[in-house]
């Protein structure tokens, strides 16, 4: 089956109506969006957290929910500090700073689940851990 998208549109010319028809095979562009759906839902069960450097969160993974016990809809109205209470392994400032001449850093930031749930990496308590960010 080919998928079409067509587009026609009307205009004046003086007294003339004109015209414009625009047919293209969409066939690609649909079997790229279905291969990048899959690729997102994939991508959804990582534990992937997209936060601004104000700390506010704007995605937060079915991953991260598992890893973490919060829930997307309490994770995406809150900021990172106030939900995970983040151990960084440098003063923040300097992290950032790291991150905006480099563009990525990576690290272990230890970061408390909401059921206090031990970290198999951790003996000293509850964490989860961060290990990349990049800036975009």
């Amino acid at each position: 089956m080919i998928h079409v998208d067509a587009h026609v549109v009307c205009y004046r010319h003086g007294d003339e109506k004109l015209f414009l028809s625009l047919v293209r095979d969409s066939s690609a562009r649909l079997a790229e969006d279905a291969r990048l759906r899959q690729r997102g839902a994939l991508l959804d069960l990582a534990s992937v957290i997209l936060f601004g450097l104000d700390g506010r969160i704007h995605y937060w993974s079915r991953g991260a929910e598992a890893l973490s016990g919060y829930s997307r809809q309490l994770a995406e109205s809150s900021t990172i500090s106030a939900l995970l209470k983040p151990r960084f392994p440098l003063p923040f400032k300097e992290l950032v700073d790291r991150l905006r001449a480099a563009g990525t850093w990576r690290g272990e930031i230890g970061a408390t689940t909401a059921d206090d749930r031990a970290s198999p990496r951790s003996a000293s308590g509850p964490c989860t851990t961060i290990r990349t960010w990049a800036i975009r």
